[in-house]
């Protein structure tokens, strides 16, 4: 029987790890300091900046960066970006950041992307939510929307 119950309670341990939300964004690094590193890589690779703002306890959040890691986003993005995320927490780190770039922060609504130059400068911005599709987000509108982000560049 104390077999029994072990083999469950590691079961239902095992089980609930896998239920876990995957850590998408970092919560331990401040995000100016992510940036920073971020545009520095930009500059040396000359890319662009994508910036995603977003929570790991977020499914639309979740959603999107499976989409980033599909093709065909993952490559257009290896190729034009740098990726810089961004925890906003329960819509409290990162605040700072959030205010410059987003006004729609408030309105909670994640993930949001913003494109920039190597050096900072807006050139675009991406509202997700127009991009959803179902439960997930539709591949083909997430890369036109990139693309027009990174057209002014």
């Amino acid at each position: 029987m104390k077999d029994i119950k072990l083999t469950i309670l590691f079961s239902l341990v095992f089980c609930g790890h896998c239920l876990i939300a995957q850590e998408i964004f970092d919560t331990q690094i401040a995000g100016g300091t992510i940036l920073k590193r971020v545009e520095q890589q930009a500059a040396s690779e000359n890319k662009l900046v994508l910036v995603l703002f977003g929570a790991n306890w977020c499914p639309w959040c979740q959603a999107f960066d499976k989409t980033m890691n599909a093709e065909p986003v993952k490559s257009y993005l290896e190729r034009t970006f740098v990726l810089a995320k961004i925890d906003v927490g329960h819509f409290d780190r990162n605040t700072d950041l959030s205010q410059q770039y987003m006004a729609d922060l408030p309105r909670k609504q994640i993930p949001f992307l913003v494109a920039l130059s190597p050096d900072g400068t807006v050139i675009g911005k991406i509202q997700t939510k127009e991009l959803e599709e179902g439960q997930g987000y539709d591949s083909e509108k997430v890369l036109e929307a990139l693309k027009n982000a990174s057209g002014a560049f």
